[in-house]
């Protein structure tokens, strides 16, 4: 429990002179500096000490010890760092002729807590009492994951009102905001009035599942919300993989055709996903989360080593392609050769695909680590290795699904010079030869290629 004491200890130095007082006047000339004693003064010493992280201060007052007899009697807990974060002081006194110097110690509690107030300069910050206030406190406890968060707010109002004020901003708050849905389960606060200002304590529980917010991607297109899940699907394997939208409303039908384009270009994950899943955690401003996950057959932790694998593999090819080829299109087609040597279109897959009977072991064939570790796979697995090599050379290219002669297929789309080729390693690699490298959109519709609907959103028809 806090003690509200100051312990005095008197130390009368052997110098201590009797007579005729000195002036202030006098002191100063002799370079000696006092202040004339009050509780406001002491009480700025030992704020100003408590925010600097100092245990131990001095002041030399004008007079005499007898003059602060008082001393201990008098108020020093005066403002907010005072009365919540001090425990007792001591002092010391020595007494000159004319003045006394007083050194004190201050011992706090909970300076954990303290150190994590937001400062402004060499003050605490004190925040407004509106929304815009409240949603700065917020966010910076959401931002720094603090279980428990300290806030000062402007005190304008009698601590009844200001606590109603401040509970109808926070329950409002709760309903408007992006990041709170995402981030925090539930939210408890505390109000506590400080002369001119009132503590606003919260104490959240988050969603454990939950990323730091400044961790998040932010995106405002499509291209580059696939772009961004697509990373993420590549590092982790398909787990969640979180991005805050600002000002893109999308309909359900647009989420779900841009999660299936970033699952297939998603060229890393050892395993094609059956099915895309994803929450959308929203307010009523401009922003919201998405968390979008692969729904794949095997475990994160068994596909990591195979994902390891194949990214040491594409890294390995991307090398050797640049070190032989030094243009954009040669490296294009050297990608193409490289897919087109490792694997081999596998009947049995294709027919299984046909027949809707995908097992699960087969979905690790229709991967990139199919085409590239296996040496088996069917057009999807082409289709993700030629992205896989074209991302790690820096190159331009999306994997495309769609028709070919009204059966199911996938290629790839590549940008040389600003103008848009394709390419189709399956073709490619079953009896087309080099045509199927960077071949034109005239030919793609000579070809009886059609571009799957969802990737309208995408841009391309």
């Amino acid at each position: 429990m806090k003690k509200n004491i100051m312990t005095t200890i008197l130390l009368f130095c052997s110098l201590l002179l009797t007579g005729c007082g000195v002036s202030r006047e006098k002191l100063e000339e002799q370079g000696i500096h006092t202040e004339l004693y009050s509780a406001e003064l002491l009480s700025k010493k030992i704020e100003e000490a408590v925010l600097a992280d100092e245990a131990a201060f001095r002041i030399t007052y004008y007079g005499s010890i007898e003059d602060l007899e008082e001393l201990s009697d008098m108020t020093w807990d005066i403002g907010y760092v005072n009365n919540r974060y001090v425990d007792y002081i001591e002092a010391d006194y020595e007494e000159f002729k004319g003045y006394v110097t007083a050194d004190y110690t201050v011992h706090t509690m909970e300076e954990d807590m303290l150190k994590n107030m937001l400062r402004d300069g060499d003050k605490l910050k004190v925040y407004s009492a509106d929304f815009a206030g409240i949603d700065a406190c917020v966010t910076d406890m959401m931002e720094r994951r603090a279980d428990t968060a300290r806030y000062l707010i402007e005190s304008s109002l009698p601590s009844e009102e200001m606590y109603a004020a401040l509970n109808e901003i926070l329950y409002g708050y709760q309903n408007k905001s992006y990041a709170y849905p995402y981030m925090v389960r539930s939210l408890s606060w505390s109000v506590a009035s400080y002369d001119d200002v009132t503590e606003l304590e919260l104490n959240p529980q988050y969603r454990t599942e939950a990323k730091n917010l400044s961790d998040l991607p932010r995106v405002n297109n499509i291209r580059k919300y696939v772009e961004a899940v697509s990373d993420i699907w590549n590092q982790n394997n398909g787990s969640s993989a979180d991005v805050i939208m600002e000002n893109l409303p999308l309909t359900e039908e647009e989420i779900f055709a841009a999660l299936m384009i970033a699952e297939a270009n998603a060229a890393l994950v050892p395993c094609e996903a059956g099915e895309v899943s994803y929450v959308q955690y929203a307010g009523y401003d401009d922003k919201y989360v998405l968390s979008a996950g692969l729904i794949v057959p095997f475990d994160a932790q068994d596909l990591a080593p195979m994902r390891d694998v194949l990214a040491a593999e594409v890294d390995k090819i991307a090398q050797e392609i640049i070190a032989d080829n030094q243009d954009a299109e040669s490296r294009y087609r050297a990608a193409y050769e490289a897919v087109t040597e490792a694997a081999k279109y596998d009947d049995d897959i294709a027919e299984a695909t046909e027949e809707e009977s995908v097992t699960d072991d087969m979905r690790i064939f229709r991967s990139a680590y199919g085409a590239l570790i296996e040496g088996s796979t069917v057009c999807t697995g082409y289709a993700k290795a030629y992205k896989a090599i074209c991302d790690a050379m820096g190159l331009e290219c999306i994997m495309i699904n769609g028709f070919q002669d009204d059966v199911g297929h996938a290629w790839n789309m590549v940008v040389l010079n600003g103008e848009t080729y394709y390419v189709d390693c399956t073709y490619g690699d079953t009896g087309g030869g080099s045509r199927y490298c960077l071949f034109t959109e005239d030919k793609l519709k000579d070809w009886d290629y059609v571009i799957d609907e969802e990737y309208s959103v995408y841009g391309l028809k």
